[in-house]
């Protein structure tokens, strides 16, 4: 059975990052539609199908968290992935618990953004029930005891240097746990892995 093109919402001020995307996007099969801002999506809303929205998070007037919370509270459950180039723990765990479906570091590598608004498809045709929060806290829980240490201090915020204060290691061993941290959680940036553990009910250690 053959699968619909899915469409896809850029909701960007930056109109040349967001003509990117557009030509991407179209060339890889999806129905791309682009908006300068927050306001400007809401009031198109209406009139347009199912799809999948990239949001800038950092955007004059309604910020990307604004309108993902505006859409949940109206009942839109599309998947929304988020754009920052000023990512941090506590944007991050505002828009997870908001119902963010991915985060993406600007500038994002192609292959990132289409693998992600793949998942996004398939997300899109599944049951809610069907997310991956449960397969994600499955892999944490296959975490040996040093990596989930190294992703409480990511989940915190620390630098490697902190890390290593803090367990009584070299930073050295941080950089390596670090990594195959990443590689086990099947994460691109330490951002993605603090959404995907936020997706997985772990809850931030506030630092003492």
């Amino acid at each position: 059975m053959s699968i619909s093109p899915m469409s896809v919402y850029v909701v960007d001020d930056d109109s040349d990052f967001a003509a990117g995307l557009d030509r991407l996007f179209r060339t890889s099969g999806f129905l791309p539609q682009s908006f300068n801002g927050g306001q400007a999506f809401l009031d198109a809303l209406p009139r347009l199908r199912p799809g999948c929205l990239f949001v800038d998070l950092a955007m004059p007037g309604m910020s990307g968290l604004d309108l993902l919370q505006r859409l949940r509270a109206a009942g839109c459950q599309w998947p929304v992935v988020m754009l920052t180039g000023h990512g941090s723990t506590v944007n991050a765990e505002e828009a997870v618990e908001a119902g963010a479906f991915a985060f993406l570091e600007k500038p994002p590598r192609e292959i990132e953004i289409l693998a992600t608004a793949r998942r996004a498809q398939v997300y899109l045709g599944a049951a809610p029930q069907l997310m991956r929060d449960e397969e994600i806290a499955q892999r944490i829980q296959r975490l040996s005891p040093r990596e989930r240490e190294v992703l409480d201090g990511v989940l915190q915020g620390l630098l490697n240097k902190q890390m290593a204060a803090q367990l009584g290691i070299s930073e050295s061993t941080v950089k390596s746990a670090r990594r195959t941290l990443l590689e086990r959680m099947r994460a691109a940036t330490s951002l993605e892995l603090v959404a995907m553990a936020l997706q997985a009910g772990v809850k931030i250690k506030t630092r003492s």
